[in-house]
Parts: C-alpha cells; sequence; structure tokens
C-alpha cells in the first residue's frame, strides 16, 4: 500500500523498530480495512528506511503485531 501524507493510518502499533498500521479505504460505499507491518533500519548512509522482511528473531514481533491489530479490527466491527 502507497503511504502519502493525505493518507494515514487509523491504528499503529510498535514494538522496537517494527510497526504495524491499520488503514481505512473506502469503496463502492463501503469501508474496508488492511494492515501493513514494516520494519525501520538504518541504510549504508545512515538514512532511516523501511522493508516488510524480517529477521528469524523479529517473526515473534510480528505475531504480536499482528495479533494486536487483528483485536483491534475484531474491536471495531462490535462497535460497528
Amino acid at each position: 500500500m502507497t503511504n502519502n501524507t493525505n493518507n494515514k493510518p487509523v491504528k499503529q502499533f510498535r514494538i522496537g523498530l517494527i510497526s504495524a498500521a491499520v488503514w481505512r479505504r473506502e469503496a463502492g460505499g463501503n469501508t474496508f480495512h488492511s494492515v501493513t507491518i514494516d520494519r525501520s533500519y538504518k541504510d549504508e548512509e545512515g538514512n532511516w528506511q523501511r522493508t516488510n522482511s524480517y529477521d528469524v528473531g523479529d517473526l515473534f514481533i510480528v505475531k504480536i503485531l499482528a495479533e494486536k491489530a487483528a483485536q483491534f479490527l475484531a474491536d471495531l466491527q462490535l462497535e460497528a
């Protein structure tokens, strides 16, 4: 998903350098949600970058963030 300054996540979760973002989009009069999970890192020039590739040690954090995002979306459904 392409993120720009006009498209901000509904909710973000972060543990260390890994973050999950919940996005809302409208289509055909319906509201849909999606989740992106990425890891921040510094490149060789010292600039911050993001990737959706994870080391083995990151997978437990990815799991926790995915569960948090899933619970947030389930709670949204209950509120509707």
